[in-house]
């Protein structure tokens, strides 16, 4: 059985229709683009974005036994380097939410793993134990604001049709990322790598060569975004 628009068939044909919104009219383009390469190069951007937060966050307890002997760290400054990420993330994640919202997501998504690049290479050649704990607080902080953009950025440039099953996919990145992380510690902290350099002023540990090789997963959004 056919509809009938009863108010036309009562002679009523003068029926205003209501206007798309600015939302609504967002969401029958992206439909009307459907589902294609962009949205696989955004989501490769999110899943190395995310392991790159789960490296910050979580390598810190693979790297405690060998660096409290480098470093002749206590146990009180060891609960405070594990906390440090944590901290920095619970300090700026509300206000970068509203930053992020006032200013764009680019500027936060380049801005905070290009700074994650910079203070996780500090991390890997840092000497003193001031050095590694300042580090990783700015490594929170700045994993905290590019994070908050990327998870917007990605519902944002998806359909209603398809938004759920990508968030869905994207919140599996994090699982991804502690297989990852588990996998690098296990394969560099096993082994008994030490060098030094200007004559012993910068020594090279097997945790501060960890750090770099967390480098790789901080660089690859900031060159897409660009």
């Amino acid at each position: 059985m056919s509809d009938l628009n009863l108010q036309v068939l009562a002679g009523h044909g003068n029926v205003e229709t209501k206007a798309p919104t600015a939302m609504q009219e967002v969401n029958l383009a992206l439909k009307a683009c459907g589902f294609g390469l962009f949205h696989i190069q955004l989501m490769f951007t999110s899943f190395v974005g995310f392991v790159a937060g789960i490296m910050v966050t979580n390598s810190t307890p693979y790297i405690l036994p060998i660096a409290e002997c480098d470093l002749n760290m206590n146990l009180l400054q060891k609960g405070v380097l594990n906390a440090m990420p944590f901290v920095g993330m619970v300090s700026v994640c509300v206000v970068a939410g509203f930053l992020t919202d006032t200013f764009g997501r680019k500027i936060f998504l380049v801005g905070g793993y290009g700074g994650l690049f910079v203070f996780t290479f500090i991390g890997g050649i840092s000497q003193t134990y001031l050095v590694l704990v300042t580090a990783k607080l700015f490594e929170g902080m700045l994993f905290a604001a590019s994070f908050n953009a990327v998870v917007t950025l990605t519902s944002e440039f998806c359909h209603n049709g398809i938004r759920d099953r990508m968030m869905l996919l994207q919140s599996s990145f994090a699982g991804f990322g502690q297989v990852i992380g588990a996998l690098m510690s296990w394969a560099i902290l096993t082994q008994k790598w030490r060098d030094s350099y200007f004559n012993g002023t910068i020594g090279k540990n097997v945790f501060e060569i960890i750090y770099q090789g967390h480098l790789i997963f901080s660089l690859p959004p900031v060159k897409i975004m660009i």
